[in-house]
């Protein structure tokens, strides 16, 4: 039972610490790019105006992320786990150490990279070592990433808050990294585990009747139980046309999410508030990050249909008009209702997500679930990667049109 409970606090903090670093880099978008870009006087509704969008941050934190993830299946059988966690390590603390220190667009922009290198990677690298552990671990990696969005957009907003500058905090943030290599070296149990070399000699079939071929019986159980499934071609055609629905939807759901914030939120700033503009965008960033835990959390009590799920697409794209002709003629009277709709907007992008892959799970067989919940991704990140590029834009446009 402690065995159980180290691992599984030891596989949240995985999940918690992979993803912090990316999170970071989103709440502090408008801070990297005001000492990067040009700032333009506005007299409508904002005291400056950064030509450049938020959404490049997201660009440059995408792209480089999913390449590695794509490639990274490639060289699993070349490189051990121990180099495959070091390069996660340094990527996470490298991230943190060019964004703090450096102004240069050059080098922020490297950081950036890095830290989608270091989400990436590190969740192919971690949920493929799960296959080693307890089937439950999958869940508690999951809770983690999931939290790391709340908890890196609330550390990031609060330290600045107090009086850190950008820099010092990224600084500060070190401490997540280390917290990483606390995690692995102290906290989880390996002799659960099995080493690459001894998966590669296990010989299944005198696996039964010789143990001491095997480092435990529990160890052999894990390692059939996770054996991946050789599916024919009709089979995966079979599965995506399964999951296209599921993917267009998040496609177009994700797509109108991350246009508003990275587009659109950093042009909504209220004058004359306790909180400056900058600050104005942090706490955006952190308002929509509980939305999107309350929702990611819901499932086990509220669960939508397919047919909510296009329902509530279609809210979020009135967020996204209704946001963007607020961009323009700034009528809102007050922020805590932007709050309170950019909590809704989390809200929807959560629920759409963790419902989707809820009812692949349920609704695929048995041997095309592991195949069909690995294509379930594909459309949020086609559409966050569609939103930064025209997020880089929409937020041109409209912050050419205040000023004028």
């Amino acid at each position: 039972m402690l065995r159980e409970h180290r691992n599984s606090f030891a596989f949240w903090i995985f999940g918690f610490c992979n993803y912090f670093q990316l999170v970071i880099m989103l709440a502090a978008a408008e801070d990297i790019i005001s000492v990067s870009f040009t700032q333009i006087h506005s007299s409508v509704n904002t005291s400056n105006c950064n030509v450049q969008s938020t959404g490049i941050i997201l660009l440059a934190t995408v792209i480089p992320g999913l390449a590695s993830k794509l490639l990274a299946p490639v060289f699993f059988d070349r490189i051990d786990f121990i180099f495959r966690f070091s390069i996660i390590i340094a990527s996470a603390a490298l991230s943190l150490l060019l964004v703090g220190i450096f102004t240069n667009q050059y080098l922020c922009f490297l950081g950036i990279m890095l830290a989608g290198v270091c989400a990436s990677f590190g969740e192919a690298v971690m949920l493929a070592f799960t296959v080693n552990f307890d089937r439950s671990m999958i869940g508690m990696y999951s809770s983690g990433s999931g939290m790391s969005g709340l908890g890196g957009a609330f550390v990031y907003a609060c330290l600045r808050q107090i009086g850190f500058s950008k820099g010092c905090t990224m600084l500060m943030c070190e401490a997540a990294p280390l917290l990483y290599i606390i995690s692995y070296v102290f906290i989880l149990d390996k002799s659960e585990s099995i080493s690459k070399e001894e998966c590669q000699s296990l010989n299944f079939d005198e696996a039964k009747n010789n143990t001491q071929s095997t480092p435990t019986k529990k160890a052999s159980k894990n390692i059939t139980k996770h054996q991946s499934i050789v599916l024919t071609t009709e089979e995966k055609l079979l599965a995506f046309k399964g999951v296209f629905k599921f993917n267009l939807v998040l496609f177009i759901v994700f797509t109108a999410e991350y246009y508003i914030n990275l587009g659109l939120l950093q042009n909504i700033k209220f004058k004359s508030i306790f909180l400056s503009n900058a600050s104005q965008y942090r706490f955006y960033q952190l308002t929509y990050s509980l939305g999107v835990v309350v929702s990611r959390s819901s499932v086990g009590f509220i669960r939508i249909p397919f047919i909510g799920i296009v329902i509530a697409t279609f809210l979020q794209w009135i967020n996204a008009i209704f946001f963007t002709i607020e961009a323009f003629e700034h009528f809102i009277p007050t922020i805590w209702i932007t709050f309170v709709i950019i909590f809704i907007e989390g809200m929807i992008g959560g629920a759409c997500l963790v419902n989707s892959v809820y009812i692949i799970s349920e609704e695929s067989t048995e041997k095309l679930r592991e195949f069909s919940l690995a294509l379930s991704t594909i459309g949020d990140e086609i559409g966050i990667t569609s939103a930064g590029l025209v997020a880089l834009f929409a937020h041109h446009y409209i912050c050419k049109q205040n000023i004028n």
